[in-house]
């Protein structure tokens, strides 16, 4: 009787560092040729070209008004369908 009967067997489960590294296997790896300022430096070009985005906006909505800037933006909406 007891061959008929199957034993359960354990199972590991990953923890939440493993699962985060089957996921994410190259995260936290630095390459050789890795260079912080560099980032840095993106980092920096990207912000100031939103910003640049943002004030120049906000001048054209000051000099324009809003409802001259949304007709302008719903012309553009439109034109990329």
């Amino acid at each position: 009787m007891d061959n008929h009967i199957r034993k359960r067997q354990p199972i590991r489960l990953p923890t939440n560092t493993e699962r985060v590294q089957r996921a994410r296997p190259l995260e936290g790896y630095i390459c050789e040729d890795y260079d912080p300022m560099e980032e840095i430096k993106t980092m920096v070009e990207t912000y100031n070209e939103e910003k640049k985005k943002r004030v120049m906006f906000c001048r054209m909505l000051s000099t324009y008004g809003y409802d001259f800037m949304t007709k302008i933006f719903r012309a553009d909406d439109r034109s990329a369908e």
